[in-house]
């Protein structure tokens, strides 16, 4: 009997020793962004895109081990949903602005954001095609690639941003092209992926057309203007990530910002990054454009968003 009960108590040693190894062990939140912090510092300098892709690999990866901090995750998760909530409902006033019936209006937002507290729909919603046909030169297109996890460090949903050329070329820019003229099956037109259409307000179909124009023959069309990995200087016109190249469009040749700086897409960043790049969340936001701070835009409007079939 007292040797079943010296193995029990053994047993019983070993199982609480082997829970404890089993438990992750505590994150360092801040110790973790202090290192992002050192990482992406290195960016203001890095010409060479393997180097780039490495360091920004490395930032994701730590990003990763921040959310297994519980109380960090619901702190980011609630930030997210504010920002979702703030996307749907311009979504939703600009489709019922351009056309679309605002019961569609309203099911589409729920399919592409998901449905808020109190929603009234319940049953699965059938997905969206986007409508290529109305797809017109200079209009702003943005894409959401969940294949491509890295781009949402600054982007909550859409990750990549770029100009119709015409219905078949893409004026944007990507890491390991720089600022091109692409076939839009490369990033837009791929089977699965989510992407939204839409355009400047207040300006003509000549005008938009006339800055696409412009900034063509500014920035180039074969890659002569490389990407811009140091986000928070997008005023600089020597390099250009591909939001930035939407901007910069529509601020040097139309006359208008299209950097929302939405303070719901703000308390997202600051509740990823309280201090990156070496700048505080709020100046790295002002300084910097993401393809969801120009989906926010009071002066750009959407007509089309669903899932590339």
């Amino acid at each position: 009997m007292k040797k079943l009960s010296l193995i029990f108590i053994t047993f019983l040693l070993l199982s609480s020793l082997g829970v404890a190894f089993a438990q992750e062990p505590e994150v360092d939140v801040k110790e973790i962004q202090q290192t992002i912090n050192e990482l992406s510092l290195q960016l203001a300098t890095i010409k060479d895109p393997a180097q780039a892709e490495a360091i920004l690999d490395q930032i994701y990866t730590l990003s990763l081990e921040m959310m297994k901090d519980p109380e960090y995750a619901r702190k980011v998760k609630e930030a997210e949903n504010s920002l979702r909530k703030a996307m749907k409902e311009k979504l939703i006033k600009d489709l019922i602005e351009t056309g679309t019936p605002p019961e569609e209006a309203f099911r589409i937002g729920e399919e592409v954001f998901g449905p808020g507290e109190g929603s009234q729909w319940t049953a699965p919603v059938k997905a969206s095609s986007v409508d290529w046909g109305k797809l017109q030169k200079g209009d702003i297109m943005h894409v959401r690639d969940k294949e491509k996890p890295i781009t949402y460090l600054f982007a909550m949903y859409f990750s990549h941003s770029g100009l119709a050329h015409d219905q078949r070329w893409s004026y944007e820019s990507n890491p390991s092209t720089g600022v091109k003229l692409l076939p839009i099956t490369r990033n837009f037109q791929v089977l699965g992926r989510i992407v939204a259409l839409g355009y400047t307000k207040g300006k003509s179909r000549w005008e938009l057309i006339s800055a696409l124009e412009q900034a063509e023959a500014r920035y180039g069309t074969d890659g002569r203007t490389p990407y811009n990995y140091w986000f928070p200087d997008k005023w600089t016109d020597s390099r250009l990530y591909c939001s930035q190249l939407v901007w910069k469009t529509n601020f040097l040749f139309l006359g208008k910002d299209v950097d929302s700086n939405d303070w719901r897409y703000l308390v997202w960043l600051c509740s990823r990054w309280p201090n990156i790049w070496g700048l505080a969340c709020w100046v790295f936001a002002y300084l910097a454009v993401a393809p969801d701070e120009i989906f926010l835009s009071p002066e750009t409007v959407y007509y089309s968003i669903g899932t590339v079939e």
